[in-house]
């Protein structure tokens, strides 16, 4: 309730409400990884394909920032392209991290994250849309599928092989790992 007395008075006091860093700073575990969203028409698309931020804030039309706290799995898409066509097509399935641990620079993703899946070029990313939306149809919330079945899609994809189906057994073994572990 404090909280919500300090909000309503740093909009009173100042006219505008807290900026993101400063939401970013009274989180309890005090980090923030941030993804751009850009859709400019023809030009360039870089939207999260599932996990819901904690808090989203728009700059324009054309651009918002997307923040996620540590250890939350995130798709994120990337294209780009000029007058003569598609220049990059690139997709990851990332993993949110504290700013103390090992991450990898990804453009678009402040500090970084790991990296359970990536593609580049279409007709991988192609291939990877067309699993993650079977894997919808199935009915399963994407954000709590195992590491380790993102990892085995991201080998069989670069591998040119047909990846093993996700079975419901991985399902409840992902669930039960998320629920010791939290």
């Amino acid at each position: 309730m404090a909280a919500v007395f300090a909000i309503i008075w740093m909009i009173l006091r100042t006219g505008r409400a807290l900026g993101t860093r400063d939401y970013c700073n009274r989180m309890s575990d005090k980090n923030c990884t941030t993804f751009d969203i850009v859709y400019l028409e023809g030009r360039a698309n870089y939207r999260l394909l599932f996990g819901e931020p904690e808090w989203v804030t728009r700059s324009s039309r054309q651009r918002a920032t997307a923040f996620y706290p540590a250890n939350k799995t995130v798709a994120y898409l990337r294209w780009r392209a000029n007058e003569y066509g598609t220049q990059s097509w690139r997709c990851f399935v990332v993993r949110t991290v504290n700013p103390d641990d090992a991450a990898t620079r990804i453009s678009g993703v402040r500090p970084g994250a790991s990296i359970q899946l990536s593609t580049r070029g279409k007709t991988y990313t192609k291939r990877f849309l067309r699993y993650l939306d079977a894997l919808k149809k199935r009915g399963y919330a994407l954000e709590n599928v195992p590491a380790s079945y993102w990892c085995h899609l991201h080998l069989r994809l670069h591998l040119n092989l047909e990846p093993h189906p996700f079975s419901d057994d991985q399902w409840a073994a992902g669930c039960t790992k998320q629920v010791i572990f939290s």
